[in-house]
């Protein structure tokens, strides 16, 4: 290091600290000395500085960490971001209008940023973004194959039929959301495409029908498909242990229904708005349009027989050879490990169809503790609690319930619910187990148990805003009084107070011109002698009054001298009158 560099040096040293010890208010001048000296800018003055120890570090600030927006302010905003969510989860309500209508309301002391707002909320954890986080969910898991399968149907994206002859091909351009009627037009005709999966090889079996919509007959057929054995090289077949689907109206048939409980499958109804329940079969319909729908535009298909042809060849292919993305396997190798005794063998299907008549259910009525008496035939009634249903569905004291038991698993009876949509649901009931005197096992034990459902926070904190929202205490109000469609907050927000508050400048007015428009000439329609003579005639025949020949010719002469091009429709009321009243009078006078 030569002399002038350690000049400089030293001189940095002394630099900074005597920007350390300098007060308030006296260090730009030395910053200001630095720069000079060295001729350079701030920005470089502070790098030789840092690089020789020196930190600028700012003294914090005492308020550091504390806010003038009170907690309750900050949930009030976070709450009425939250109510003013649809049910479809679009956000409505901007923060910023939120904390204007807040303000204006009085609910909001001091004016805040919609950013600072924001962190506020995240702070206190009552951003939407954490109010309205999924829940929380497991992954689970299936035993062998054939031990769960999931079932769906989804709509073909390219085909229909056209007047039942042949296949068609939708178009893209007569078939896109801008066109909604060309899809209205032809959904009697829609090609429906039916999928079940084995949730633990992931193998699936496809085919396409052409209906109007989900029906038991196609759902029957469908299955029976599935279920029975075809050529070895497609091995997936069987009846499954339990059957995931959804609440549609052709699963839930009695028909249906019954027919797998005597095949002893246990259906499985997922909530509707939860589409994990049945993810495996949702992106197997992705991976059908794309690897194979994909590849029907470049071909022609006359036929929905055509169409399975070449549906079943490439289902074969792909089940064979493409790895699954979770055991990393083909789909029908893993299959394959199935044991002889959970391969279920599907009875002939005469048989199937014998075993779709059922018995007519039994109505029971739901008591006061959610539960409901069913006596199986020569046993005693037993209690069954649709107290899980009930958190479930909107399910009250006093509703009415179809129940019948369960061949195969009694004394468990199943119990079919029509939701508000006219859908039928269908539920399986055990007996509720009781001690010696008659209590449900499963019941708290006095001053020792208190049972309830666990809750994640978001959950807490949703349920806490919905209660503050409408002033209950009790989840099953804050349903009750949105049923009777009650305003949030008691209605005592007013969500345009910002608007009347608002300083609305005045405009100065503009003179502008008068249009000169030129009426339009509307053309009247004109009766002449010859209609005009006969409706004449027609009325005062009515009023009692018969005109003769030569009477007429006298009315016709004055008609057409008066009315020359004719009358209009409007004055031919008028003449009428004008002519009785001329007849009665010359009548008088004749008399």
């Amino acid at each position: 290091m030569n002399q002038y560099e350690m000049e400089h040096n030293e001189y940095l040293k002394r630099l900074g600290l005597r920007l350390t010890e300098a007060g308030h208010g006296n260090k730009g001048a030395l910053v200001t000395e630095g720069c000079r000296y060295f001729g350079c800018s701030k920005d470089v003055l502070y790098n030789r500085l840092k690089r020789m120890g020196f930190s600028a570090k700012r003294k914090q600030r005492s308020d550091k960490n504390s806010s003038n927006v009170s907690q309750s302010e900050i949930e009030f905003v976070g709450n009425m971001m939250h109510q003013s969510k649809r049910d479809s989860g679009k956000k409505l309500l901007p923060l910023k209008v939120c904390i204007e209508v807040a303000r204006a309301n009085g609910e909001l002391e001091n004016r805040v940023s919609p950013a600072h707002m924001s962190r506020l909320m995240k702070k206190h954890n009552v951003h939407p973004d954490q109010i309205e986080q999924a829940e929380p969910y497991r992954q689970k898991r299936s035993l062998h194959p054939n031990h769960v399968w999931e079932f769906d149907v989804s709509i073909c994206v390219l085909y229909y039929m056209e007047g039942k002859v042949k296949l068609k091909h939708m178009a893209k351009e007569e078939f896109y959301k801008n066109k909604p009627e060309n899809f209205e037009k032809v959904k009697q005709d829609r090609v429906l495409r039916y999928v079940v999966t084995d949730h633990y090889s992931g193998a699936f079996y496809v085919q396409y029908f052409i209906t109007p919509g989900e029906n038991a007959d196609t759902l029957f057929d469908f299955l029976m498909a599935a279920f029975t054995q075809r050529p070895t090289i497609e091995p997936f077949h069987g009846v499954p242990k339990n059957l995931v689907w959804d609440a549609g109206t052709a699963n839930m048939s009695h028909m249906i229904k019954n027919l797998l409980s005597k095949m002893d499958v246990n259906t499985l109804t997922h909530l509707p708005g939860n589409p994990r329940a049945k993810g495996q079969v949702e992106c197997t319909h992705n991976i059908i349009e794309r690897n194979f729908e994909g590849l029907l535009s470049m071909m022609s298909i006359t036929s929905v027989e055509q169409l399975n042809q070449h549906a079943h060849k490439w289902m074969r292919a792909f089940n064979a050879r493409e790895k699954h993305s979770r055991h990393k396997h083909a789909r029908y190798e893993v299959w394959q490990r199935i044991k002889d005794e959970e391969l279920r063998i599907a009875p002939a299907i005469e048989t199937c169809q014998r075993l779709l008549q059922q018995s007519k259910p039994i109505s029971r009525k739901v008591k006061g503790d959610l539960t409901i008496g069913f006596a199986i035939k020569g046993q005693a009634s037993l209690s069954y609690s649709l107290r899980k249903i009930a958190q479930v569905i909107d399910l009250k004291v006093g509703d009415e319930v179809s129940a019948y038991e369960n061949p195969y698993r009694s004394p468990n009876i199943n119990i079919e619910i029509i939701d508000a949509d006219g859908e039928i649901k269908t539920y399986e009931l055990e007996p509720v187990e009781k001690d010696s005197v008659g209590f449900p096992l499963d019941a708290p034990i006095i001053s020792q148990e208190y049972k309830d459902v666990a809750e994640t926070p978001a959950d807490k904190q949703r349920k806490q805003m919905n209660r503050a929202a409408y002033g209950v205490d009790t989840e099953r109000e804050v349903k009750k009084v949105r049923k009777q469609k009650a305003v949030a907050f008691n209605g005592e927000i007013d969500p345009f107070a910002h608007v009347e508050l608002a300083q609305v400048p005045h405009y100065m007015e503009r003179k502008g011109h008068h249009m000169a428009v030129s009426a339009p000439h509307i053309e009247t329609v004109r009766l002449p002698w010859a209609k005009a003579g006969l409706r004449i005639k027609g009325e005062l025949a009515r009023g009692g009054k018969v005109m003769d020949g030569k009477s007429m010719k006298v009315i016709g002469d004055n008609f057409k001298a008066k009315y020359p091009e004719g009358i209009q429709e409007h004055e031919l009321a008028n003449y009428i009158e004008e002519v009785r009243y001329e007849a009665v009078t010359a009548q008088e006078k004749t008399g």
